[in-house]
């Protein structure tokens, strides 16, 4: 009898020992997104290029097959707009809460009521019907400019207006020994009144100082990479910031007689399609497979942010002073938590 209840207190320590071993084994750790998407098909359906909010309710985006919605609630919900086109629409943007540019293949769009209707301009400058228009941006009423594709017999890549967009006139790019030929521009924003600067593919960086009139370009032999195309641009307190391949940030100070310092993401080696900053040291840069960046150091050191479940290209970003962030791509509405 001795030896049984041995035997049964043995079996009994082992299980004690187990269950205190399973005590002790942790919980999985579920780590949550940073951001929650929209899953409306109005979304998902299609390729979101770019977006202008006005503040953190009210905002439009723009796509692929002359898409155009908007939105009042956050990006809860959304209304389709009539475009009148089925181009592909690459960029927006607004002067004040009615005027609204957007650039497509072949023809700019321009509304007066904040996006609900658009009037389309067609071969603006007298360029083809096939010819991309990447990005436009007006710095008032009446002076505006718009960056293209490379081709065609004009050699045009740059249209600017000075009577809000009744005519446009293409304005060609000077070559410059050692700096690579131009061949497309992708982005275009002005610093001030006067001047304003363009990036494109093979490193290019352009600048104007008369509305547009005559372009200049600016000295990035030291930054060139042959293949390298900076993808977007825009202006924060002073500072220009481009996105481009390779995981690139470059940033552009005209008060310092155009310094560009070049900021790469030393984790990724694909192509950054935007870059937001809200101020001079926080920012987020978003590119393909559903990568978004943030930096709090003016872009020495970045940290990725998680979006699972996302993984498509992520195309636009833009932050708010609350901290609310949002981004858009292939079929994505991303908003931070």
């Amino acid at each position: 009898m001795k030896s049984i209840h041995i035997f049964f207190l043995t079996v009994l320590g082992l299980q004690l020992a187990s269950c205190a071993k399973e005590q002790e084994m942790p919980e999985p750790i579920e780590i949550e997104p940073n951001y929650n998407y929209n899953t409306d098909t109005i979304i998902s359906k299609y390729n979101y290029n770019d977006m202008y909010f006005f503040n953190e309710s009210v905002g439009v985006m723009v796509g692929s097959a002359g898409r155009i919605i908007k939105t009042t609630d956050g990006g809860t919900t959304w209304t389709i707009a009539n475009s009148g086109t089925i181009q592909n629409i690459r960029s927006v943007e607004f002067l004040d809460e009615n005027n609204g540019w957007a650039a497509a293949t072949g023809c700019l769009l321009k509304t007066t009521d904040g996006g609900s209707t658009w009037q389309v301009i067609d071969k603006p400058g007298g360029i083809s019907a096939t010819r991309n228009i990447y990005s436009v941006s007006f710095r008032n009423a009446n002076n505006g400019i718009a960056v293209c594709q490379g081709g065609g017999t004009s050699g045009k890549f740059v249209l600017v207006t000075t009577n809000g967009g009744v005519l446009w006139e293409g304005k060609t790019i000077p070559t410059v020994t050692g700096l690579a030929a131009v061949t497309d521009l992708r982005g275009i924003a002005w610093y001030n009144d006067s001047t304003a600067y363009g990036v494109g593919a093979t490193g290019t960086i352009i600048k104007t100082s008369d509305k547009g009139s005559t372009w200049t370009r600016v000295n990035t032999i030291n930054l060139e990479a042959g293949s390298v195309r900076y993808n977007n641009l825009f202006f924060k307190n002073d500072i220009g910031y481009a996105s481009g391949q390779s995981g690139i940030l470059i940033k552009i100070k005209p008060m310092e007689n155009d310094t560009i310092t070049f900021h790469p993401l030393y984790s990724v080696d694909d192509g950054q399609n935007d870059a937001w900053f809200m101020d001079e040291n926080n920012g987020y840069i978003v590119g393909q497979y559903g990568e978004v960046h943030k930096t709090n150091d003016g872009g020495s050191t970045w940290a990725a942010q998680n979006i699972d479940p996302v993984a498509v290209t992520l195309r636009a970003v833009q932050g708010f002073t609350s901290g609310k962030i949002y981004i858009i791509g292939n079929g994505v509405f991303l908003k931070s938590n």
